[in-house]
């Protein structure tokens, strides 16, 4: 049975918008401002950077490690969990002690940041698109925008290769696998595959395992 994640929101405000709460934070927005809020401080960005940086999360499911939606805040994916942070990486607010990070659930912060986007993104504004082509992304709500935001990316023709070393990383990231030992190939496939292969057990986990 899968579990139904809460979104927590207010009814939307003077400009059209609900303010969202996840943890010690709070976002909110106005026409062209979104206000970040955590327990030791906040911070203002612009709306279009915002969005542009929220989306980017969002379609890539947290995956590059680091996301800095700017130089005050941003997420750390540890692959099952999000650290999300104010502050915490910015010199000045860690020496004012206004830094604040918290951990969700990946399927927590994933579901509010897209209710946060679906709620703040206007029918004229896609911030999937290139930056020339995003459109307007400020005043007050005017619409929405949810097929954009919702759509999927696809890599046509395109191959990923990440090299890891953290097998248990790998297997909820890559559907085809290679192993190597001493620069040559010792097992390929899908991970129940090589996770399971005499060779790649006995080159990395010696031979008295098990």
């Amino acid at each position: 049975m899968t579990d139904i994640i809460t979104v927590h929101s207010t009814e939307p405000g003077r400009e059209g918008y609900c303010e969202f709460m996840l943890g010690g934070f709070t976002f909110r927005r106005d026409e062209f401002f979104v206000h970040i809020n955590w327990p030791t401080g906040s911070h203002v960005m612009s709306a279009d950077i915002f969005l542009r940086a929220m989306q980017r999360d969002i379609a890539w499911d947290f995956f590059y490690g680091t996301v800095n939606f700017d130089a005050v805040f941003g997420t750390v994916n540890h692959y099952g969990t999000v650290d999300m942070f104010g502050g915490r990486f910015n010199e000045s607010y860690r020496k004012a002690e206004l830094d604040h990070m918290e951990n969700f659930p990946s399927d927590v912060i994933r579901e509010t940041f897209k209710a946060i986007i679906d709620d703040w993104t206007n029918s004229a504004f896609d911030p999937f698109a290139s930056p020339a082509e995003t459109g307007n992304p400020f005043g007050v709500k005017d619409g929405s925008n949810t097929d954009a935001v919702t759509r999927r990316r696809v890599a046509a023709n395109r191959t990923i290769l990440m090299v890891e070393h953290n097998l248990s990383v790998v297997s909820k990231l890559s559907d085809h696998i290679t192993v190597l030992a001493r620069g040559e190939i010792l097992a390929q496939g899908n991970y129940a595959a090589v996770s399971t292969n005499p060779d790649v057990i006995q080159a990395y986990l010696g031979a008295g395992h098990g």
